[in-house]
């Protein structure tokens, strides 16, 4: 148990690494955007084609939320 403790506490002090992903998305800009910024977009189209998104919050500001409930 003290090996998991010690691993944990590790993870805890190092520093988050920067993540970037990168896509072409046939689309204009701002539907795109608008697939992204909004709760309602982000229901219809984020789950794999078995699983359904019933609720959805994007908070487009620093700081903000991106949670999403997959089922």
């Amino acid at each position: 148990m003290a090996l998991a403790t010690e691993t944990n506490q590790d993870m805890a002090a190092q520093q988050p690494q920067p993540l970037r992903l990168s896509r072409v998305f046939h689309a204009r800009r701002e539907t795109v955007f608008k697939a992204w910024s909004s709760g309602d977009h982000v229901k219809r189209w984020f789950a794999p084609d078995t699983f359904t998104v019933p609720d959805a919050k994007v908070e487009m500001h620093a700081g903000g939320a991106f949670d999403v409930c997959m089922r």
